[in-house]
C-alpha cells in the first residue's frame, strides 16, 4: 500500500480550517496556518515560565514605538509648512509653520492689557505684569514674614532674658535685706 500526500503551494495566509469567534456573533472564521503558528507559540510561552515577563516586555517595546512614532510625526507637523486660511477655507496670507504661528498668539495673549487689580487702580497691565507683580509680592511677604518671625523670636528670648535678670535681682535684693 502506498499513500501518497501532494501540498502545492503553501505559505503563511494558507486556510487549514475553520475556528469560531470570540464575539457575540460566534461565526466561524478560515484559520490560517499564521493563526495556527501564532496560537501554538502562545502556548508555549504561556507553559514556559523564563517567558514570564514577555508580556511587559513587548507592552513597553510597543509603548516605546508609538511615542517615536508620534513623537516624528509632531515635530513634521510643528516644522512643515502650513496655509492658514479664512472662515470659508480660502488663503489668507503666505504659509507659516505651525511652531510659528503658536509663537504669535502667545505672544499675542500676553501682551493683551488687562484690568488692574482694583478698581481704584484704572492703569492697565498685561497678563505677564500681573503675574510677575502678584509672584514678586507672594516672595516678598514670605521672605518678610520669615524676617519678623525671626527677629521675634530673638526679641521674645532677649525679653524673657532680662525678665530673668531683673526678676533674680529683686530676690537677690529682697533676700538681701
Amino acid at each position: 500500500m502506498n499513500i501518497t500526500v501532494n501540498v502545492e503551494a503553501v505559505d503563511i495566509n494558507s486556510e487549514f480550517g475553520d475556528r469560531y469567534t470570540y464575539d457575540e456573533d460566534e461565526q466561524r472564521v478560515p484559520m490560517t496556518l499564521g493563526d495556527v503558528i501564532a496560537e501554538r507559540t502562545a502556548q508555549v510561552f504561556a507553559k514556559d515560565d523564563s517567558y514570564s515577563g514577555l508580556r511587559g516586555r513587548i507592552r513597553d517595546m510597543r509603548v516605546e514605538e508609538m511615542r517615536a512614532r508620534v513623537v516624528a510625526e509632531l515635530d513634521a507637523a510643528f516644522t512643515r509648512p502650513v496655509q492658514k486660511t479664512n472662515e470659508w477655507g480660502e488663503p489668507a496670507g503666505g504659509p507659516s509653520t505651525l511652531r510659528s504661528e503658536i509663537v504669535k498668539l502667545a505672544e499675542r495673549a500676553l501682551a493683551v492689557p488687562r484690568p488692574g487689580y482694583s478698581s481704584s487702580d484704572p492703569r492697565s497691565t498685561s497678563a505677564v505684569q500681573q503675574f510677575l507683580t502678584r509672584e514678586i509680592e507672594e516672595a516678598i511677604k514670605k521672605e518678610l514674614g520669615a524676617a519678623i518671625a525671626d527677629e521675634k523670636a530673638k526679641l521674645v528670648a532677649a525679653v524673657r532674658a532680662k525678665a530673668a535678670e531683673l526678676l533674680a535681682q529683686a530676690v537677690k535684693e529682697g533676700i538681701g535685706r
